[in-house]
């Protein structure tokens, strides 16, 4: 009938403090927070519990603290939700497979979303990437610009919650299995990165959603299916 109340440790109760400030609109990205003696004074407690918080803070993306500059409001969330999920993956023994398929789901929607809303700047910059692949001959490189193409694809979207998850199951893929393209031919590795361009660049969504659907089957293949 009768629950225990538990009390919070005061470096919680300035962390809530400083998101209801977010929730509610008076701290924006960008926005510097005073110093940890300001705080301090303002809310009434030591330094060492405004430094316990703004830490714990820092380390769930929502501020950046730069030495000597201060510490700002940040929307840095892509990292810290690769630990917690990479735990949670270890923990549970998860299936490598069924990550990399909601992956293909993250990425089939975000396509679809960049062949809408990319700029040409955007553009110009994955069809850079193309052409780096083009020119390199080392593997471990061509698999790192293998990443970027494919995330700035996510990042063409305007999806803030494509980028967040993608990054984070990418982690893990890499982590816990290194999953690649790279075990594919390079010719055919360009091939079909080519051909996703292309069909961004005419802004043809379903084309686009075709072909990614295509490469990452293909990708599911030949790290998953020859495992068994």
């Amino acid at each position: 009938m009768f629950e225990v109340i538990k009390q919070k440790n005061i470096s919680d109760i300035i962390m809530d403090q400083i998101k209801e400030m977010v929730y509610d609109g008076r701290l924006k990205v960008g926005d510097k927070l005073p110093s940890e003696l300001e705080l301090a004074n303002k809310i009434g407690v030591s330094r060492a519990s405004i430094r316990e918080a703004l830490k714990a803070l820092k380390e769930m993306g929502l501020i950046d603290s730069k030495v000597g500059g201060g510490s700002f409001i940040s929307n840095n969330f892509t990292d810290s939700l690769s630990g917690p999920l990479s735990l949670m993956v270890a923990l549970n023994n998860t299936d490598m497979k069924s990550i990399f398929e909601f992956r293909k789901v993250i990425e089939i929607g975000a396509i679809s979303s960049a062949a809408k809303n990319y700029t040409e700047e955007e553009l110009k910059e994955l069809k850079e990437i193309l052409e780096s692949m083009r020119l390199v001959s080392d593997e471990q490189i061509l698999g790192k610009l293998d990443r970027e193409f494919h995330e700035k694809i996510i990042d063409m979207s305007k999806n803030i919650f494509f980028k967040i998850n993608m990054k984070a199951i990418v982690d893990i893929l890499d982590r816990f299995l290194h999953v690649s393209a790279m075990k594919s031919k390079k010719e055919d590795i360009l091939k079909i990165h080519t051909e996703i361009y292309e069909a961004l660049k005419i802004k043809d969504e379903k084309l686009a959603k075709k072909i990614l659907e295509r490469h990452l089957e293909e990708v599911e293949k030949l790290n998953f299916d020859r495992r068994n």
